[in-house]
């Protein structure tokens, strides 16, 4: 059955703020105080939906409102969650027949949502709602998720300490930073939930190369919810992981929207070769590029696809793209038309190299798989564990 609308008055109060247990316990009360004011900030735009087939209860999720308009007296919004929300089973590449979405808002009420877009290989949608409520869209913050070698791991940093910068600017996040996640309980009494993790530099281990990843834990109903730091600004968007939080950043995101709004469509243009933050991955020339700044490395090359037939090769370092320095992942766009020109610097070379890469419509295997597999989890721990490793080679060649 559908759930029932229990709103309270447009000016009532937003609820009581819940805090999960945190992997960040015995912060500073400076930091702690800073989260709650920015949870205060945030929280209005934070939603929770509930999907149905027909009448049939499915699933649960988090959003965030990213637009709002006020039209002929009644408010229209935008909320950006999960495709979680609207598959299937968990796993499927498939939407749910006859798909009902119900959105409880800050103050309680009730609304109908409608599916706008949703793409399923990065794993967001896009929930169309109106009525008589308030809508308040939320403030985003783009990531500059790039790092000189030279101080990479950034280890250790003082407790509860974070780098704020001017609103509107690319908020550098740096290992150990410390950022937080909203959620909002779909029973009552609707509670805002709000947990913390510290960013880390190791893998997701998921399909998706573009996740980034908070030593912490949600619930499954959390998924969808906002990444956010401690200006109230919406950094991502949270995945579900029994043992950790991943999360989408604003930056890939928003290419995705514009493109979206620019062609009608989702694009993934394939290139066939996986591509990491020099800073992130565990690469094996690490320290002889110490010499280096911030960049990425190729860490696969798919046999006959196009980065392939263009010459490039696993060790390879992104150093340009059309032009423009590339300092980290998020500065490498592929959704757009032509050809890409590379600017590489390969360990067996002493200068760097030019080449012409060129996309092909579609990835052959399909989207990016979203379950977390036994396989995944051991893959996990196999990272972690090589994560020990790198900090202690980081510390002996003085790069801490």
């Amino acid at each position: 059955m559908f759930p029932r609308d229990q709103a309270l008055p447009l000016r009532g109060k937003r609820g009581p703020i819940k805090q999960m247990e945190s992997s960040t316990a015995g912060m500073e009360s400076k930091t702690d105080v800073q989260m709650r004011r920015a949870a205060f900030y945030a929280l209005a735009s934070v939603v929770s939906l509930t999907s149905y087939s027909g009448e049939e209860q499915k699933h649960h999720a988090c959003g965030t409102i990213i637009h709002s308009e006020f039209d002929n007296s009644i408010f229209k919004g935008k909320v950006l969650t999960s495709t979680t929300l609207i598959r299937d089973d968990p796993g499927a590449n498939t939407v749910i027949k006859d798909l009902n979405i119900y959105i409880r808002l800050w103050n309680r009420s009730l609304v109908r949502g409608s599916l706008l877009a949703f793409d399923l290989h990065y794993n967001i949608a896009i929930i169309g709602i109106q009525g008589p409520n308030e809508l308040r869209a939320a403030s985003f913050r783009l990531l500059d998720d790039s790092c000189d070698l030279d101080d990479s791991m950034n280890l250790p940093k003082k407790k509860g300490a974070l780098e704020l910068v001017e609103y509107g600017k690319p908020q550098k996040i740096s290992f150990g930073d410390k950022i937080f996640i909203l959620g909002r309980f779909h029973e009552e009494p609707f509670h805002t939930l709000m947990t913390s993790g510290e960013f880390t530099l190791c893998s997701c281990c998921y399909d998706c190369k573009e996740l980034l990843k908070i030593n912490g834990k949600t619930e499954k109903f959390w998924i969808g919810g906002p990444v956010v730091n401690l200006q109230g600004d919406v950094l991502g968007l949270a995945h579900y992981n029994e043992y950790f939080i991943p999360f989408l950043p604003m930056n890939v995101i928003w290419r995705l929207l514009d493109c979206y709004k620019r062609t009608g469509q989702f694009r993934h243009p394939w290139i066939g070769m996986e591509i990491l933050n020099l800073s992130t991955t565990h690469y094996g020339g690490f320290v002889a590029f110490r010499g280096g700044k911030r960049n990425v490395v190729i860490q696969k090359v798919e046999k006959n696809s196009p980065a392939d037939k263009a010459g490039l090769c696993s060790e390879d370092v992104i150093l340009k793209c059309n032009d423009q320095d590339v300092v980290g992942f998020n500065d490498l766009i592929w959704d757009e038309d032509g050809e890409f020109k590379l600017k590489v610097l390969r360990p067996t070379k002493s200068e760097p190299m030019d080449f012409i890469l060129v996309p092909e419509e579609g990835k052959p295997d399909g989207f990016n798989s979203w379950i977390s597999c036994g396989e995944l989890l051991v893959r996990h721990k196999h990272l972690c564990d090589q994560c020990s490793l790198y900090e202690s080679e980081f510390k002996a060649c003085g790069m801490d």
